[in-house]
């Protein structure tokens, strides 16, 4: 049995239950997921005498047919335009990760600039680049990001949980919320080229602050030396 899948399934099963599928069609994106959502549509009508909400259509967590960065990109503005809250999934290899960060947590050379739980996401990052880049482009978590920047998110850093609000709680500049601004603001982050230093400079900013800047940069460049050594 490979247990990183079972455990990796029993993750998704739990997300799906709670928080169902944001989709174009009646099944997920990928077939092999299609036995599990039955079975989770089956647990809701038995929880719920048969009135629960539908685990597909209107749920939080995208999965489409031939999806597509488009497709993404449309569901990171329908949310910010309704001021919904965005929350980081990790997977079973990056939760695993953090939990141990925590386990072995001290003071570091950031903290006088950080709090303690930004601290332990930059460390998170730093190991796991992949989840911003990988074979020299960025991941759609990276254009997720800039998104939520673009249209006027701030991070929130928990203990184990990533989240992204609105700064206003009260939705406004709806008019803002377009595929142009979202371009545009992609385009001026580096992405079109794609340029790394660029890029990781800018998701630096939005989750540090300005004066961190470089944070990602700099950490990653120290990453590759030790790896290398």
């Amino acid at each position: 049995i490979n247990t990183q899948k079972q455990c990796e399934k029993l993750l998704f099963q739990g997300r799906l239950t709670n928080f169902g599928l944001a989709s174009n069609a009646d099944s997920p994106q990928e077939k092999a997921d299609k036995e599990l959502v039955d079975s989770i549509i089956h647990q809701r009508h038995q929880l719920h005498g048969g009135k629960s909400a539908a685990v597909m259509e209107k749920g939080s967590i995208l999965s489409v047919q031939r999806w597509s960065p488009l497709l993404n990109d449309a569901l990171i503005m329908a949310g910010c335009a309704h001021g919904c809250e965005f929350h980081v999934a990790l997977n079973e290899e990056e939760s695993d990760c953090i939990q141990n960060i925590w386990l072995e947590y001290s003071e570091s050379s950031v903290n006088n600039i950080l709090s303690d739980n930004q601290a332990v996401w930059l460390k998170l990052l730093t190991q796991h680049k992949t989840m911003l880049w990988k074979g020299g482009v960025p991941r759609v978590f990276t254009r997720e990001l800039l998104g939520l920047q673009c249209f006027g998110y701030e991070a929130k850093f928990h203990p184990l949980q990533l989240s992204f609000y609105p700064k206003s709680s009260k939705v406004s500049n709806r008019e803002k919320i377009n595929f142009s601004e979202y371009i545009i603001h992609l385009r001026n982050s580096g992405m079109s080229l794609p340029d790394e230093e660029k890029i990781m400079m800018q998701i630096s900013i939005f989750l540090f602050g300005e004066s961190n800047k470089n944070l990602l940069n700099y950490y990653f460049r120290q990453n590759q030396s030790l790896q290398s050594a």
